[in-house]
């Protein structure tokens, strides 16, 4: 069968797509002479493009240039290969119906065997685990903790502990967290990664960017260094100086901050909130660590005679009476305050004696000056770190405060404008008051938002899912959105507007031209006869004004509608009404079978042969 032409439309829609170039010399002639019997003689097109699947690549920079028409008309007789094709099946470049299947591809899609294979070749190269799965959220949640662990119990281990030469229980412990972390230093080279909203899981684009980035960290601070120490045979004092490089799974706090930032977007705490508890968190930790160094410096030295610990008759004291008074030295290094050298005599512990005192309960010289080199360096650190963290405390305390409720600085801003513009207009008592009763009833129902100008900055799809999630409350209320299709449900959501009324507000009367529709999302709208009877009483998940919207011989209101108490509308404009029902002519058709059962309904209600709309 010959092959059959190409309509003009369609291969000028799919040139679209494609570089084209008009040929010349030798190369147009080739391809005028490939090109199928019976077709008009066109200008050679070069076709090429990218096939989007890895083992294309390389036909990418050698597609065929041959009309496109020639091609697309030669159907599943350009996927045969040809006797010159099998000639190069042993060469290294594409042969030319791969190249041709490749450009067919791009044009028509791929089969469902097709995409299996390239599923298959996915699942082949890419890593195992997503960062957002359920799995990897439970791994990350047992890591937080024990990041948070570590922090609290390794510098008293390294401060105050006697012996390394013991494997006790909290030695076992910790050399199981590092198991741990060091299982977690190889499911970071399957886990995908995420990049500005993106999760790569390529697995070598995975692991380079793990390799260039965080494994040396990772690696570090996962190394069980005590078991090695605790294998060492060395003396107690070198055993104490060998406990410093298990400072490195300190290092395994950089991981809780990735931790919680990969999650913080699915976490309902507030954005404040949660900065102010982080930041909170490292200044207890640095306390905490500043503490356990004053005293393990001082016992580093060996306990001279004018450390903090002798002047303060500690050597015999518990660990956590050591540790509550280097805990208050440190905070008062840290603030700077209550700091200074003791007055009175040299040694105030003799002083108390000499005052006749009791001998079992002498004074602690609490924030004394230094008085060795390493207890000066030690306290300078100190006080330097802790005004550092005192600044930027205050300084993000001070932007929280401020930024912490816009919607409310929003809300007061406005509040003033509209006082001063009462000054300025001299408005009455009563409608200043409904005025200022609006904006505190949206304040408590809505905030101040801009909601509109929001919602725009996102794409589509977005937009939608979140006007279907603001409207869930009207979509399993209202009658209506259960009697068309879905479609016409999502463009209904996008054009609503919400509006609030006040108690007894009108929302329009009799006579008035109608230029949108209601829908009731909470409280109660009385609908009146023009002489002021009530026709009916609506509710939420009812809707009403839509008689001039859908009959064309009703172009005004005919009916007086005030609401009872607050109330919550969803507005519908008559134009976006249109729009619509341009596109979808069920939406009137099922609203004007509604309309006539309520034209009936009325009727019977009242003597009246005009019909009101709700």
């Amino acid at each position: 069968m010959g092959a059959l032409p190409v309509p003009a439309r369609d291969e000028a829609e799919l040139m679209m797509t494609t570089t084209t170039t008009t040929t010349t010399g030798e190369q147009g002639q080739a391809v005028a002479e490939a090109a199928a019997p019976g077709q008009a003689s066109q200008p050679a097109v070069s076709v090429s493009g990218r096939v989007g699947r890895k083992e294309h690549d390389a036909a990418d920079a050698s597609l065929p240039k041959v009309p496109l028409g020639a091609i697309i008309a030669g159907g599943s007789a350009e996927m045969q290969p040809s006797p010159r094709d099998t000639e190069n099946d042993g060469d290294n470049e594409p042969s030319e119906s791969s190249r041709r299947k490749s450009l067919l591809n791009l044009i028509f899609g791929h089969s469902s065997n097709e995409i299996a294979d390239t599923d298959k070749h996915d699942a082949a190269t890419h890593v195992r685990f997503s960062p957002k799965s359920v799995s990897r959220c439970r791994w990350d949640i047992l890591l937080i903790v024990l990041i948070v662990y570590t922090c609290l119990e390794l510098p008293p281990r390294i401060a105050f502990a006697k012996d390394d030469n013991v494997f006790d229980v909290l030695m076992g412990v910790d050399l199981a967290v590092d198991i741990v972390f060091l299982l977690d230093v190889v499911l970071a080279f399957e886990t995908g990664i995420e990049d500005h909203g993106i999760i790569e899981m390529r697995r070598d684009i995975v692991r380079r960017t793990y390799v260039r980035s965080w494994f040396a960290f990772d690696l570090l601070s996962s190394v069980p260094i005590d078991f090695f120490t605790y294998l060492a045979n060395v003396s107690q004092s070198e055993r104490l100086v060998l406990r410093l490089p298990r400072l490195l799974r300190l290092l395994r706090l950089p991981r809780l901050i990735r931790y919680l930032q990969r999650w913080s977007n699915l976490i309902s705490i507030d954005t404040s909130l949660m900065r102010i508890s982080k930041l909170v968190f490292f200044i207890i930790i640095f306390a905490h660590m500043n503490a356990c160094a004053q005293y393990y410096f001082a016992r580093l030295e060996g306990f001279p005679p004018h450390c903090w610990v002798v002047r303060n008759n500690l050597m015999d004291a518990s660990n956590f009476v050591k540790y509550s008074v280097a805990l208050f030295n440190a905070l008062s290094h840290m603030l700077c305050i209550g700091y200074g050298r003791h007055e009175g005599g040299d040694d105030p512990v003799s002083d108390w004696l000499e005052a006749g005192a009791p001998p079992d309960d002498p004074p602690l010289i609490l924030a004394a000056s230094p008085v060795t080199t390493t207890e000066v360096w030690v306290t300078v650190i100190s006080m330097v770190t802790g005004a550092s963290f005192y600044v930027v405390l205050i300084g993000v305390m001070s932007s929280l405060m401020l930024g912490v409720d816009q919607s409310g600085q929003e809300y007061t801003m406005k509040l003033d404008v509209w006082k001063q513009y009462f000054s300025y207009r001299q408005l009455p008592r009563d409608l200043r008051e409904r005025v200022l009763n609006y904006y505190e009833h949206r304040w408590h129902t809505r905030k101040i938002f801009n909601e509109e100008q929001l919602l725009g900055q996102l794409n589509s799809a977005l937009k939608t899912d979140a006007h279907m999630h603001n409207c869930r409350n009207l979509l399993d209320t209202v009658p209506l959105f259960s009697l068309v299709p879905h479609a016409v449900i999502s463009e209904l959501v996008k054009r609503l507007k919400f509006h609030g009324c006040l108690s007894g507000e009108l929302i329009y009367c009799d006579g008035q031209v109608a230029e949108e529709m209601y829908f009731i999302s909470s409280g109660r709208v009385e609908i009146l006869h023009p002489d002021g009877d009530l026709i009916t009483v609506l509710g939420e998940g009812s809707y009403f004004g839509e008689f001039p919207l859908i009959f064309d011989d009703i172009p005004l209101r005919t009916a007086t509608a005030r609401s009872i108490g607050y109330c919550d509308l969803c507005i519908l404009r008559s134009y976006d009404f249109h729009d619509v029902a341009t596109v979808y002519p069920e939406l009137p058709n099922v609203m004007r079978e509604i309309a006539e059962a309520r034209r009936r309904h009325t009727a019977r209600r009242s003597a009246e042969s005009n019909s009101f709309d709700y």
